[in-house]
C-alpha cells in the first residue's frame, strides 16, 4: 500500500504501526478457523431529524468461518440462523429475515483491512497518538485505493471491499474509508470507524457509517486471548430511508480450539 509519511508529532512511523497491527491480525487468523456467537440486533428506522420511527429486534446464531481459498486468498463467510423475541412472534410464523429485508454482511470483519492480503487495496496514514476509552492508541486512517474501486480490475474472485450490501437480492461491494484505533502497547485493534467513499446508486445508498468495537476474549482453562468484535453500529441512508442498526455479540465459541468450550461472557446487556 501507499504509505504517507507521519507528521512530526508521531512517535512511530506508519510503516511500523502497520507491520505490528498486521502481525496481530495474522495471529488471529492463524488461531481461528471458525467461531460462533449470539448476535443481538436492534434495528431503528429514523426520521430526517434523527427521531426513531420504528424499532425491531432480532437474535441470531452467528457463525464466522475464516479460511484460504483454492487461490490462496483469505476468504471469510458469515452464516446466521435466527429468531425474534417471543412476544413478537406469538401467533405468527417465525421470522428470521433481516429487518426491512436489508442484510449487512462483513461488518464484524473490518479489521482484516490490516491483513497483508488486503493492505495493498488501501492507502494508510497515521493521524497521531490518541486514546480509545482511556487506552492510549495510534489512530490510522485508511481509504480504498481508487484503481481498485471497480472489482473487475482486481483480478480476483473476491469483492474488493470487506463490506457487501445485499438489498432485495442484489449484492454490491461498498468501498470504504475511515480510521482505526490501535492499542499503543499491544497493537491490537480497539475500534474501526468507516464511511463510504462515494454513494452506490444501484442500491440507492447515500450514506453508510459504521463503528466496530473489539474486545479481549478470555478462554476458560486456556492460555489464549483473542480480540474479536463485540459490538457494531451501522447508520445508513438507503432508498430515501434512514436506519440505525446495533449489533451486540456475546457467548462466543471457538471451534478451532475446543468444540465445546465457551469463551467467557462479555459484560454487556442483551437487546
Amino acid at each position: 500500500p501507499q504509505i504517507y509519511p507521519p507528521s512530526l508529532h508521531d512517535a512511530l512511523p506508519i510503516s511500523t504501526v502497520l507491520q505490528s497491527v498486521s502481525q496481530r491480525v495474522q495471529q488471529l487468523v492463524a488461531n481461528v478457523d471458525r467461531y460462533t456467537a449470539t448476535e443481538n440486533m436492534e434495528h431503528f428506522e429514523l426520521s430526517p431529524t434523527g427521531q426513531t420511527k420504528s424499532r425491531e429486534t432480532r437474535r441470531f446464531n452467528y457463525l464466522v468461518e475464516i479460511r484460504h481459498s483454492a487461490k490462496g486468498e483469505l476468504d471469510v463467510h458469515e452464516y446466521r440462523s435466527g429468531w425474534m423475541p417471543t412476544e413478537k412472534i406469538r401467533g405468527y410464523p417465525l421470522r428470521t429475515e433481516f429487518p426491512d429485508n436489508i442484510e449487512t454482511a462483513g461488518l464484524a470483519m473490518l479489521a482484516l483491512i490490516f491483513h497483508p492480503d488486503f493492505q495493498p487495496r488501501y492507502d494508510f496514514a497515521c493521524e497521531g497518538h490518541s486514546s480509545w476509552k482511556g487506552r492510549p492508541a495510534w489512530v490510522v486512517h485508511f481509504r480504498q485505493r481508487p484503481n481498485l474501486l471497480d472489482s473487475d480490475q482486481s483480478g480476483s474472485d473476491q469483492p474488493d471491499s470487506l463490506l457487501v450490501y445485499k438489498v432485495n437480492n442484489h449484492s454490491a461491494p461498498v468501498p470504504l474509508k475511515g480510521r482505526a484505533w490501535i492499542d499503543a502497547d499491544s497493537f491490537q485493534i480497539l475500534a474501526v470507524e468507516s464511511d463510504i467513499v462515494h454513494p452506490i446508486p444501484e442500491i440507492q445508498l447515500m450514506r453508510d457509517h459504521q463503528l466496530i468495537e473489539y474486545g479481549p476474549i478470555q478462554f476458560k482453562n486456556k492460555p489464549l486471548e483473542l480480540w474479536l468484535p463485540i459490538s457494531a453500529d451501522w447508520y445508513a441512508q438507503l432508498a430515501n430511508h434512514r436506519y440505525h442498526r446495533r449489533h451486540i455479540f456475546t457467548n462466543f465459541l471457538l471451534f478451532s480450539v475446543d468444540d465445546t468450550q465457551k469463551i467467557s461472557e462479555i459484560g454487556r446487556a442483551h437487546v
